[in-house]
Formats: structure tokens, C-alpha cells, sequence
């Protein structure tokens, strides 16, 4: 139990702690791209719920393997709570298999290269020079477990991250891929309650577990066919038209998360180069510059 007071020494020993966590840089975990770490303010934080909002097949699971590809290749100094513990990033896929996370993995990490024009010895050697082995430098594991469509409920994650930790890993960051595919542990009678008590319930294994938790959430179909329509046209930067159609349930997300946005890859009409447009729906905290 936590308790604030202005009695002395109460006082003094809350806000003691309070300003060391803040001050904890272990406690963010930056990306590889520095405007995106000023949106998140300044980086993923503990005890905090960051959810993305993307339609079907537009990046969801991307997003989610880059920000696992990111915490280990630019948090190398990140030391665990428990010195006798490894750090790990641990993803839980839901909807792709290992074969096909391993395929994006290695495609966006290593090589665009199609892996099957290669011998699983030739995969292992490149992965491995690419910068994926436990260091000295940066020992920071991704471990990824896959389970079938809602096999899993929120209560499983506070099992499946404590046998870790009695393997001897600590779990710096959890990922889910994605939120309908899990189960809440109190039982809801509608689709609206059961991603209210979703999301909540990720909130707390937050905070009790003192990590970041990152997931995603697909919009409905009715905001994909706007979209569809702006990207024939020729318009670019077409996220900003979703309006609250395309979001629908996704409304109780927004209510719990700490973070929310909504991501879509788009082409430029003019040089076919593909990149990636937001908008914004929920930030809880802002970095000190935009103060």
C-alpha cells in the first residue's frame, strides 16, 4: 500500500522515493526514432498502457515487433531490478505464428531478402552477426510465445511472466498482439465491457509488475472504407479522417490507455515511398519541452 502525507516522515521518505523512480532511466525504454520518443514523452514507461489503433493487415503487428526490436537494440544499459535476473522482452502473439513472427522479424531486423531462398544454418548466422545474441554489451532477450485466439486471459499473464522470473528472467516489457485475442479475467456481457475490463486489467499488471505494457486494437471496417476512398483519390496523411465510426468500441481503450493512436503505412502519390501517418487520441503525460 502506498500513502502520501504531511506528517515529517512520511513526507520525507515519499517524495525521496517518488523523485529516484522518476529520475530511474531504467524506467524508459527510448525508440530508434527521435520524434517518435518526443510523442511518447519521452519514451515507453513503467507502469503505463500504450495501445494502437490500426485496421485489419495495416501494421499492427509491426508496430508491435518494432517497439520490441527497439527496447533491446537501443535500452542496452537497462539494468533489472534483480541483479541475478536477465532482462527480457517477452511478446505474446496471438494472431501470427512463430514461423511468420520469426519471417517479419528477420525481414525488418536483417534482411528483405525472402528467408526461404536460404538454409536454416545460413538464417541462424545471419540473425545472430545482425546483432541478435545475448552480450556482455547488451544482454536484453526477446522471448516470444505464441497461443491460440483468446486461449489466454489477463489473470495467465501474471503466471506466464512470474515462471520467467523463477527461470531467472526479468520481464522489462510485456507486448500483446492483440487486445481481442485475449480474454478479460472478470467476465463481461458485452464487447464494449469486455475491452473496458481488458484494458484495465493490463493497467494493473502495469503498475504491479513496474513496466510498460504495449498492445494494439483493430478499427472497424466503416473508418477502413474512408480511408480507402481518400487513398484512391490520391490524398495523403488520411488518418486524420477517421472520426469516431471507424473507433466504436475502441472508446473504452482510449478511457484506460495512457497512450493511444492510430497508425496507417501510406504510399506518396509522387515517389511510391512508403511511410507511416498518425493521429493522435490520448496522451496522459507530455515531455518537459512541449511544457
Amino acid at each position: 500500500d502506498q500513502m502520501f502525507s504531511l506528517q515529517d516522515e512520511i513526507f520525507d521518505q515519499v517524495i525521496e522515493d517518488a523523485v529516484q523512480k522518476l529520475k530511474d532511466r531504467n524506467r524508459i525504454f527510448i525508440t530508434g526514432i527521435q520524434r517518435w520518443n518526443t510523442i511518447l514523452s519521452p519514451g515507453y514507461l513503467s507502469k503505463r498502457l500504450y495501445t494502437y489503433l490500426a485496421f485489419p493487415g495495416k501494421g499492427k503487428s509491426t508496430i508491435l515487433l518494432k517497439t520490441a526490436l527497439d527496447i533491446r537494440k537501443y535500452n542496452s544499459g537497462i539494468k533489472t531490478k534483480d541483479p541475478d535476473k536477465r532482462p527480457a522482452v517477452l511478446f505474446l502473439t496471438l494472431e501470427n505464428d512463430i514461423p511468420e513472427t520469426i519471417e517479419r522479424l528477420y525481414n525488418m531486423a536483417i534482411d528483405s531478402d525472402d528467408l526461404r531462398n536460404y538454409t536454416p544454418k545460413q538464417i541462424k548466422k545471419k540473425i545472430r552477426q545482425g546483432g541478435f545474441k545475448l552480450t556482455d554489451d547488451n544482454n536484453i532477450d526477446i522471448i516470444i510465445k505464441e497461443y491460440k485466439n483468446r486461449e489466454l486471459d489477463t489473470n495467465d499473464l501474471y503466471t506466464i511472466i512470474q515462471d520467467l522470473s523463477d527461470e531467472g528472467v526479468e520481464v522489462i516489457t510485456l507486448i500483446v498482439d492483440y487486445l481481442k485475442r485475449i480474454r478479460p479475467a472478470e467476465k463481461a456481457q458485452s464487447e464494449k465491457e469486455e475491452l473496458k475490463n481488458i484494458t484495465n486489467e493490463l493497467k494493473e499488471l502495469a503498475k504491479f509488475f513496474d513496466i510498460p505494457v504495449v498492445t494494439a486494437q483493430q478499427l472497424n471496417r466503416t473508418g477502413a472504407s474512408v480511408v480507402d476512398a481518400a487513398l484512391q483519390a490520391k490524398k495523403e496523411d488520411v488518418t486524420r479522417l477517421v472520426g469516431r465510426d471507424a473507433i466504436a468500441g475502441a472508446w473504452e481503450i482510449i478511457e484506460n490507455s495512457d497512450f493511444v493512436c492510430i497508425i496507417n503505412p501510406e504510399v506518396k502519390s509522387d515517389s511510391d515511398e512508403l511511410f507511416l501517418t498518425f493521429k493522435m487520441l490520448k496522451r496522459r503525460y507530455r515531455s518537459s519541452e512541449e511544457n
